[in-house]
């Protein structure tokens, strides 16, 4: 078959827009979340959480603090919901934070299943 080299040009044009919009259609949807928990422990001072919580997850100071309230009473809090490397990257700093001032401070990372990611 014989394209004229205009109709090559469309065809491949046409052609080469297709492909682009199907690529670009799979990357269209959401990823997914995943929560970051702050765990309670009895050494950390809530001071060094507020800080931990302005500082990694930039949090206000009245929204730290409530969190916080609630850590201290259900054991646990959601300190962010971010995509897959995110979370963890949040939950290492707080470990490697935590660890370097000398507080147990830990974080899990949870998917909307609450499955360990």
């Amino acid at each position: 078959m014989y394209l004229h080299p205009i109709d090559k040009f469309s065809f491949k044009h046409f052609f080469l827009n297709e492909v682009l919009i199907y690529n670009m259609s799979m990357y269209d949807d959401e990823p997914e979340q995943y929560r970051v928990i702050m765990l309670n422990d009895e050494y950390t001072y809530p001071e060094f959480m507020v800080a931990i919580l302005g500082d990694v997850f930039n949090m206000r100071i009245k929204d730290a603090d409530n969190l916080i309230s609630e850590i201290k009473k259900n054991g646990e809090g959601v300190a962010g919901t971010y995509p897959w490397d995110i979370a963890m990257s949040k939950a290492k700093e707080v470990q490697e934070i935590a660890d370097y001032h000398g507080f147990p401070l830990r974080c899990v990372v949870l998917n909307k299943y609450g499955n360990v990611g």
